[in-house]
């Protein structure tokens, strides 16, 4: 077994390549930080591949991640392939890295998986442009999540409305110079109502025209 240090914020993350017994699946190619696959899985592959994955101690979020990804592909549930030893919360996380980052756009050979992970929140343009600086300045995790925060910018806060209760209507509400929304609704039923009634007045042949034109005027004055 290969193990490869690297150090970073003061402790060492290990990235373990596979044992020789673990790479030898046909159709199934193993990097450095990626599974390639030249055929659909069959059940013997996917057994020997997550037999082999639990023997792994660190290293194996590429992995585990490209054989999530083939499976969905292959049209398995790939959830149903999660070991009990990671949360599925983990586990969907590093689905969505590895689907981002496909293999062949790992190409920092500095940086690891949780790097790339640190810039996931980002287009893909502007992640790979910091990884690159990354990669080049060999960064810690913890500066580039530092110059993600400084290219997202803080977002403005936006303050919570004061509430208040309507002098009209008695209706709590969020403070503002537009004015009640309940009042506004009453008024506007009240002006439907009238309305309906001037139709209704003007329908009916022997109705009395003078009372619905007066209704009239006095709906309209209401608008």
């Amino acid at each position: 077994m290969t193990i490869i240090k690297r150090r970073t914020e003061g402790k060492y993350q290990v990235a373990v390549r596979p044992d020789v017994e673990i790479m030898v699946i046909p159709n199934v190619e193993w990097r450095r930080n990626a599974l390639i696959f030249y055929k659909r899985l069959d059940d013997q592959t996917i057994e020997q591949l997550s037999g082999g994955l639990n023997k792994f101690k660190e290293g194996y979020q590429w992995y585990y991640a490209d054989l999530w990804r083939q499976l969905a592909l292959d049209g398995y549930e790939w959830t149903d392939y999660v070991p009990g030893s990671i949360d599925l919360g983990t586990a969907q996380t590093w689905y969505k890295i590895g689907s981002k980052f496909l293999p062949d756009d790992r190409v920092y050979d500095k940086l690891l998986f949780s790097h790339y992970a640190a810039t996931r929140s980002l287009p893909d343009v502007e992640a790979h442009k910091i990884l690159e600086a990354a990669n080049e300045g060999e960064w810690t995790e913890k500066a580039i999540r530092e110059a993600v925060k400084l290219l997202l910018g803080n977002p403005p806060k936006v303050p919570k409305p004061k509430i208040i209760q309507c002098a009209h209507c008695d209706n709590w509400i969020a403070e503002t110079d537009k004015g009640c929304g309940w009042c506004f609704y009453t008024i506007a039923q009240q002006r439907i109502e009238s309305f309906q009634a001037v139709l209704t007045e003007l329908a009916n042949p022997s109705g009395d025209l003078e009372w619905a034109v007066e209704l009239a005027n006095r709906a309209l004055a209401e608008v």
